[in-house]
């Protein structure tokens, strides 16, 4: 993963508040990918008690494009649920 990556998944993990190890972090290919990965996240929390926002996922994978668009300047509009952040986006 390069630093627009690392920078991109630290970000998420602060805004979410969740973790999300390098080895997932490297499997999430597609922002849909990501969305998912949050969802499970979000439901295990739920599970272990803890109070979670609820999200749809229209809701999270708007918030997600927020947040790519504020991080790497990318257009909004080239952000969608199957966009590959490397060879789409341009996200190394």
């Amino acid at each position: 993963m390069g630093l627009d990556s690392v920078e991109l998944v630290m970000r998420i993990e602060r805004e979410f508040d969740v973790a999300i190890p390098d080895e997932d972090a490297r499997a999430l290919a597609t922002v849909g990918d990501m969305a998912a990965f949050l969802l499970r996240a979000f439901a295990q929390k739920r599970a272990s008690g803890l109070e979670v926002p609820s999200w749809s996922s229209d809701t999270l994978l708007d918030a997600l494009k927020d947040i790519i668009v504020d991080e790497v300047g990318i257009k909004r509009d080239l952000i969608t649920a199957e966009a590959r952040f490397v060879r789409d986006l341009g996200i190394n």
